[in-house]
């Protein structure tokens, strides 16, 4: 039987790390504006960002599935330890400064639930909301002027 042998269709990159002629370079993808505001969360004050929508829905999944999970007597351990482990990490998402997740995590060890820890993501987007008015579209055109097409005069 016959192995197919890839050919390398591309050159190396030059030393210097230049281009090479003809090569078509990707835009680089646009740096999102870092958005912060400050929450008292348990007494402590903390810098939280915006979480993308990716993360909530993350967090809206594993929600559900903890949810599901904590009415079942023969819970799988490592399942529900991974669920755990996740649901920690989606609610750590949303703080800027480390020192802030590890006092979130001390906390958890000393015996917080994880159910107080959850609203932080709430808060966040509430102090957030409160920070920036509006929604992303009224942003966005009250920010910019119309790029539409200039309309002909003549």
């Amino acid at each position: 039987m016959a192995t197919a042998v890839a050919k390398r269709t591309t050159r190396p990159a030059p030393a210097d790390g230049a281009p090479l002629e003809g090569d078509v370079l990707a835009p680089a993808a646009p740096q999102r504006k870092l958005v912060t505001a400050t929450v008292t969360f348990h007494g402590r004050e903390l810098t939280v960002k915006t979480p993308q929508p990716e993360q909530l829905a993350v967090a809206r999944r594993v929600a559900l599935q903890l949810e599901k999970i904590k009415d079942q007597p023969d819970v799988d351990g490592e399942k529900a330890l991974k669920l755990f482990d996740r649901a920690i990490t989606v609610v750590t998402t949303v703080l800027v400064d480390p020192d802030d997740i590890e006092w979130l995590e001390d906390r958890i060890l000393a015996g917080m639930e994880l159910t107080e820890a959850a609203p932080l993501m709430s808060l966040a987007i509430g102090a957030l909301r409160e920070q920036n008015p509006g929604n992303r579209a009224e942003r966005r055109a009250s920010a910019t002027p119309s790029r539409g097409r200039a309309r002909r005069t003549t």
